[in-house]
């Protein structure tokens, strides 16, 4: 005969479990992967000779992202080596935002601390919405690597593979793959980490200069914010002598 009690723990157990469940998913409600992307932040693994790299936020130890935070974000290597660097968003969109227009050289110099998105760089990043497995992913290489397919073309600040450009997506993982078996490869992933300890996806857009204002731009041409901002110094990615706390591999 069954005893009760033990019953009522086991028919507990499963409503908390539903229940964590729940609360999770209502967190990332749009957290699915694409078939197509999914297996971007996975692609080669570091050996032994890795290059070093630090990656890092100008959020303080211990602070959390909310969703629409501005974020700038750093990285520095051990030695001289060759960087590219992505996102995939939820939709399954790859953001290629290292090398870009604005710094088509994609060597980074020994110990050199590199800014992306700060206050001298048209290129915006904010905070989006809950989703899983997001985050920037750095591949670097100690050995130099064409920028086929990973440099832009026409006026985009950075290269933009929409997720139905399945060709262009798998060129993108064969390119991967080939930075993989490099000497030196390493791969780094630097998540937007907010509350609850999950992920926020990265936005990208673009201040334009206007005559009477600048405007902030999303990358599919619209208009997202009007707030004047002001543009100092020269375009691109400007060495910082920030923190130097941060993910390091």
């Amino acid at each position: 005969m069954r005893n009760p009690f033990s019953q009522g723990l086991v028919v507990g157990f499963i409503t908390i479990v539903i229940g964590l469940g729940s609360l999770y998913l209502a967190h990332g409600s749009d957290m699915s992967d694409t078939s197509g992307t999914a297996g971007l932040q996975s692609i080669g693994q570091p050996g032994g000779d890795a290059v070093s790299l630090k990656v890092w936020t100008d959020k303080e130890p211990g602070q959390v992202f909310k969703q629409g935070d501005r974020a700038v974000v750093s990285f520095q290597a051990e030695r001289t080596a060759y960087l590219t660097a992505l996102a995939v968003s939820s939709d399954g969109n790859v953001h290629v935002i290292f090398p870009n227009k604005e710094l088509p050289n994609n060597m980074i110099q020994q110990g050199k601390v590199y800014t992306l998105f700060g206050d001298d760089s048209s290129l915006r990043l904010e905070t989006g919405k809950y989703v899983r497995n997001a985050g920037i992913i750095f591949f670097l290489s100690s050995t130099p690597f064409s920028l086929d397919p990973l440099k832009t073309t026409g006026d985009r600040p950075y290269l933009f593979i929409p997720a139905s450009a399945t060709d262009k997506i798998n060129e993108l993982k064969d390119k991967l793959k080939d930075i993989s078996r490099k000497p030196g490869f390493n791969r780094v992933v630097l998540p937007l980490t907010g509350g609850y300890g999950q992920n926020l996806e990265p936005k990208f857009s673009v201040l334009s200069a206007q005559p009477s204002d600048v405007l902030r731009k999303d990358l599919s041409g619209g208009v997202e914010s009007s707030t004047p901002e002001t543009l100092t110094g020269s375009a691109g990615v400007k060495p910082k002598p920030l923190r130097e706390q941060g993910h390091q591999r």
